[in-house]
């Protein structure tokens, strides 16, 4: 008879230097769980807008750092404005179940650069692994506080 389990995880940090994408945090070895539900609690930063970025991968066999043939994106938030009240974004995320989609689904070509539309959700595209990344705007104070409050489940 099989378990059922879940784990509760959080992807959290701060904003940091602008002007460029930044991992915030990095979540690896999810590859028992087919589904992430949760919540994306945000605050805009001072000084210019935010942009969150939830990217995906396969996580290198015998790694504890790397996944195989980088990051892709899964889930774009809408870009948060200079100083913006605390959000909250459900974050629903899964394996395909079935066979893929009848269009190839476009991905970023580079690690690390994002390609995913804003206030967008590639439905069964989770691999196994999860990482936060941000952009904040030019003029944006470190420090606006990002949490992903998540259960991953069978």
């Amino acid at each position: 008879m099989a378990s059922i389990f879940a784990l509760s995880f959080q992807l959290t940090g701060t904003t940091p230097l602008p002007n460029a994408w930044a991992v915030v945090d990095t979540k690896l070895g999810l590859h028992e769980f087919s589904r992430i539900t949760g919540k994306a609690n945000l605050i805009g930063a001072t000084g210019g807008t935010l942009d969150v970025v939830l990217q995906t991968g396969l996580q290198l066999p015998g790694s504890l750092t790397a996944v195989v043939g980088g990051w892709k994106d899964i889930w774009r938030s809408n870009q948060l404005a200079s100083g913006a009240a605390a959000i909250s974004w459900d974050v629903v995320l899964t394996r395909a179940a079935t066979a893929s989609t009848t269009t190839p689904t476009q991905v970023n070509p580079t690690d690390g650069t994002p390609t995913i539309a804003v206030n967008t959700v590639l439905p069964q595209s989770f691999q196994d692994s999860l990482r936060l990344i941000v952009l904040p705007g030019a003029n944006t104070t470190v420090g606006a506080l990002l949490t992903f409050d998540l259960v991953a489940s069978p």
